[in-house]
This record gives structure tokens, C-alpha cells and sequence, in this order.
């Protein structure tokens, strides 16, 4: 191909890339200023949800916390039509034990229940459903949580979010490629230019921060697309590397039958395998026969 063919081809190739970039760019800002919102006030979940919901997590230090087996059948008797799935700590010595509950009934609002309980009374302090649409505080953190994850779509927007999390990673990359110079030091890609107009300094503003963000920002979108749709991503990933099982997923599914072996007694025993760890809660996978 002859030289000047060769670089029209570049030229006009750059000039569609620049239009994708900037196009789809623009198409994804909702999304990630969405996204970057409430993944920022997501992480500092705990701290916030406390303080929105002190009047049911704050307990009174009185005497020696009851048993997990106990705390765990309080709550079943109160919650009938359900299945513990998992317990946690609290924050600390003041603060409620939280059960997650699986509704066994179809009427059900949402597929998790959130139950709010006092260690040293047994008294019910409160509880939720997660993945319900509510602007109240009981619900503000979990529904953040779920616009996150799925913009409050459920699986479609658990979809929608992978392919938007994919086309960010494309136009991250098209992004680098534009921003290396066709030719001379690459110290030009880090150079701002004063004087030549405000276009070209915000341009130049875009392109040296977008260099240094570059490497975080494609981790992210990267891991976004594992976390929202991670069975399409690993039937790609399987392409170039082969996954090992997650240790729970290999384990054989088996019947299900009294535990032999009680949560209370499945801590302690965690406690004295991993004496310098710090115990935060327990989940229940009966399907597997584990804690």
C-alpha cells in the first residue's frame, strides 16, 4: 500500500474512532455518574445505614448476649414464612444482630428480608425488605445498592449494566489509542497548552487526566462486567484461560436433613481455627450441606 493511501486509511480510521469515543462517551455519562455516585456512598454502607437506622441497630449493653441458636429460633417463630440464610454480628457490643431471611411464600415483596434483633433481650428491633423500591432511611442504602447493581431492573438491568460496562471498556481503550501522538515524544501526551483556545485546553485537560485515570478506570469497568454478568464473562475469560470452581460450586449438592452441627456451634468452631481473626457473621448453605 503506498505510503499516502496508508496513512489516509490511519487518518480516516482515527477520525471514526474519535466519533465512537466521543458518541458513546456521551451515551454512558448517566451511567457513570450514576454509577460513580452510588458506588462512592456505597462504600461507606455500614457507617451511613447505622446512622439512619439508630433507632433500631443501637441496643443497651445488658449482661451476656444470648446464644446465636436461640437469637436464630426467636427469630424463626417470628418469621415463619422464612429461611434464615444468614446471620451477622453487629458493630459492636451496642449494636443489633442482623439475620437475613429467604421468604418460602410466592406473595413475598422481595426475595430477602432483612431482621434487626437485640442479643441480650431477644427483642425484634426492626426489619426490611431488600430490593424494594422505598425513599424512606429504612430502605435508602439497599435501594442504592440495587440501583447500583441493576438500576432497579432486576436481571434486564443487570444486562443492560454489563453491556454498558463493556462498551466503556472499548471506549477506554479507544480513548488510550487516541490520546499516543502519531509521531514525535511522547511527552506530548502529557503536555496542556496555553493560549491555543479554550477547545484545545479542556481537550488537553481531557486527554492528560484521562492517562492518569486510565489504568483504575479500566479495572473498573473491567470488573463490572464480572460483577454484573459473571457468566458471560467467564465463557469469554474461557477463551484465554481456564477458570478453576469456586470451592462452594464444586461441592456436590446433597439432600437435606437436620444439621448435625448447629451455627453456634459452626462460630466457635471458626473462632478456634482462626483465633486472630475477627468473627463478622455466618451464611447458611443447607443445598451443600455448610456453613
Amino acid at each position: 500500500i503506498p505510503a499516502k493511501s496508508l496513512e489516509c486509511v490511519i487518518v480516516k480510521s482515527r477520525e471514526l474512532l474519535l466519533k465512537f469515543h466521543r458518541y458513546i462517551g456521551l451515551l454512558l455519562a448517566l451511567f457513570v455518574i450514576v454509577n460513580g455516585l452510588t458506588g462512592s456512598t456505597l462504600s461507606f454502607y455500614r457507617e451511613i445505614d447505622s446512622r439512619l437506622n439508630a433507632d433500631a441497630l443501637t441496643v443497651q449493653v445488658n449482661g451476656p448476649a444470648l446464644s446465636i441458636d436461640d437469637l436464630s429460633g426467636i427469630v424463626q417463630v417470628r418469621y415463619p414464612d422464612t429461611k434464615i440464610a444468614a446471620f451477622f454480628f453487629g458493630g459492636g457490643a451496642n449494636q443489633a444482630y442482623s439475620y437475613f431471611l429467604k421468604p418460602t411464600v410466592t406473595s413475598a415483596p422481595a426475595s430477602s428480608l432483612e431482621v434487626w434483633i437485640d442479643p441480650y433481650s431477644g427483642q425484634i428491633r426492626g426489619d426490611r425488605w431488600i430490593g424494594v423500591v422505598k425513599f424512606d432511611r429504612r430502605h435508602l442504602m439497599p435501594m442504592l445498592h440495587t440501583l447500583h447493581n441493576s438500576l432497579l431492573l432486576g436481571t434486564p438491568g443487570e444486562v443492560a449494566l454489563g453491556t454498558l460496562a463493556a462498551l466503556w471498556l472499548i471506549t477506554l481503550l479507544i480513548g488510550l489509542y487516541l490520546a499516543m501522538p502519531r509521531s514525535g515524544s511522547y511527552r506530548k501526551i502529557f503536555a496542556i497548552k496555553r493560549g491555543a483556545g479554550r477547545f484545545k485546553l479542556w481537550l488537553d485537560v481531557h486527554r492528560v487526566l484521562g492517562i492518569f485515570a486510565v489504568l483504575i478506570l479500566l479495572s473498573t469497568s473491567f470488573c463490572a462486567i464480572y460483577m454484573v454478568v459473571p457468566n458471560a464473562f467467564i465463557s469469554v475469560m474461557k477463551i484465554v484461560a481456564k477458570p478453576s470452581s469456586p470451592v462452594l460450586a464444586a461441592r456436590p449438592t446433597r439432600a437435606l436433613a437436620p444439621a448435625q452441627v448447629s451455627p453456634e456451634q459452626a462460630i466457635a468452631l471458626a473462632q478456634r481455627t482462626f483465633p486472630d481473626a475477627q468473627m463478622r457473621g455466618i451464611q447458611f448453605y443447607p443445598e451443600k450441606g455448610v456453613y
